[in-house]
């Protein structure tokens, strides 16, 4: 009984553990373009997190809804690059918090 009872709390412990080095992150993506007067959401784009020193590695893929807004969740501290449709790429650093948000980005076509 007392191994059990052991073995639950180690579990609860690294599960703990775990998902406070992990953190969610939000942003908006933001387009513009010759024949617009402001800028406007950005629907159903790509938005990848990669590693920066590894740009071959994406860790998260989400596209954003209509909206442009993005949701990333478990993400490990550190430094990354965030790429939008494949063409703007800006470098984030990743904080240990529970939730970070990314300031919006600006998508010109």
């Amino acid at each position: 009984m007392k191994l059990r009872f052991l073995l639950v709390f180690i579990c609860c412990f690294f599960f703990q553990t775990s998902a406070v080095n992990a953190t969610d992150l939000r942003g908006k993506v933001d387009a513009i373009g010759p024949y617009a007067s402001a800028p406007f959401p950005l629907a159903k784009a790509s938005v990848k997190i990669k590693e920066q020193g590894n740009t071959q590695s994406v860790i998260a893929l989400y596209r954003t809804g209509r909206d442009g807004m993005y949701y990333f969740r478990n993400i490990p501290p550190g430094q990354y690059l965030l790429v939008v449709n494949n063409s703007l790429t800006v470098p984030i650093q990743v904080e240990d918090t529970k939730l970070q948000d990314i300031g919006p980005l600006l998508f010109r076509y």
